[in-house]
């Protein structure tokens, strides 16, 4: 009907039409032209829309990058968008990768003139802005590209990038200075909630880049593998940006890395019916003694009743001496087929403690 109104000639059948269109329509020349003429005089609020027939897989990556956000929010912190061009002069910051940086041929301004390879120099961006303008409370993150050259590829990568410093805004609203454990405890929940518990370590290297505090930095190992680094910034960068007055800890996973390792299989259990016993207990041991060599004694020498195990103190003082430092544990027992004895407790806590002061020539501290 709407061809014969528009006075097209055509012959049709159950399966197409073949259309005769006027000379003096000359801006008809295609199928989707005669599409448009039938939706306009037919009415296209009368043609009732369908979804199309597609082979449709839908997409894991930005499910996932969504919920990196999610929970990235839920933790406090705040999104930022970051200009993904930086001087070359800082693009090899923040990083020991071997890599080309990537040049503009005709940049706009030099101090925007080379594509980003680390996202931590766009974030330090954002604090010296904040700061400028008597901000100091600052918890952001943001899932960005970095860009680089390695011989004659090209490549990109997607990284999560937090920075904070200051007080830090729990999810109950709880007030906290910023630390080393803050920041560590952020990259916990995000490798927890993608599925990597027990997969993961921090791991103290030799080398690190110079603008990392060399006592305060990590390197975050799944399944063996660097994927990211967290840690505070060295003294020096810090005093550049806000004269040192508080510091500066910083957060970067690469994303791709990270998603490409498989996960291990969730586990649940049900929860004990019978109540759990908490003992605290401080161990006195060497600097370079770390607290995983500790943890993974205590949980050696306590055995299965041991639920969990949570440092909760470190001291270092003159009254331990120079090379000395203090950490104290809360370990929680429990059995889920009867009620643990205080006697039974106190035996795995002496276990514990032979333990850890034999393998780390450690010493209980009372």
């Amino acid at each position: 009907n709407v061809f014969r109104k528009l006075g097209f000639g055509y012959i049709s059948d159950d399966v197409k039409a073949t259309v005769t269109v006027p000379t003096r329509r000359r801006d008809i020349s295609i199928k989707e032209d005669l599409i448009e003429e039938v939706s306009r005089i037919y009415g296209v609020d009368n043609i009732k829309g369908r979804l199309p027939i597609l082979s449709v897989k839908p997409g894991r990556i930005d499910k996932t990058y969504r919920e990196i956000r999610n929970k990235m929010l839920s933790l406090g912190l705040n999104e930022t968008l970051s200009y993904i061009l930086i001087n070359d002069k800082e693009v090899h910051k923040y990083t020991l990768d071997e890599f080309e940086e990537l040049k503009l041929l005709a940049p706009i301004t030099e101090d925007r003139n080379t594509l980003r390879y680390s996202v931590i120099p766009s974030m330090v961006k954002i604090y010296e802005y904040n700061k400028a303008r008597d901000i100091k409370d600052v918890s952001i993150f943001e899932i960005g590209k970095g860009f680089y050259k390695k011989q004659d590829e090209y490549g990109e990568n997607t990284k999560l990038c937090a920075l904070m410093t200051g007080n830090y805004y729990d999810e109950l609203g709880n007030t906290k200075q910023v630390d080393f454990y803050i920041i560590k405890g952020i990259a916990e929940e995000i490798l927890e909630y993608l599925g990597y518990e027990n997969r993961y370590s921090f791991v103290k290297e030799e080398q690190i880049a110079t603008e990392f505090h060399p006592g305060q930095t990590a390197y975050i190992s799944v399944n063996n593998d660097i994927v990211g680094v967290i840690g505070r910034l060295h003294p020096n960068v810090e005093n550049n940006i806000n004269n040192a007055k508080t510091p500066v800890y910083v957060l970067e996973i690469n994303l791709d890395k990270l998603l490409s390792k498989k996960t291990g299989k969730m586990k649940f259990k049900e929860i004990s019916k019978f109540p759990s016993i908490e003992k605290d207990i401080a161990f006195v041991v060497d600097k370079d003694i770390t607290s995983i060599e500790i943890e993974t004694n205590i949980k050696k020498a306590a055995g299965s009743a041991l639920e969990t195990i949570k440092p909760f103190d470190l001291y270092m003082g003159e009254q331990l001496g120079d090379n000395k430092k203090s950490i104290a544990y809360s370990l929680t027992f429990s059995d889920s087929k009867r009620t643990l004895t205080e006697e039974e407790v106190l035996e795995s806590m002496q276990k514990v403690i032979d333990m850890v002061c034999k393998k780390c020539n450690a010493e209980c501290r009372k």
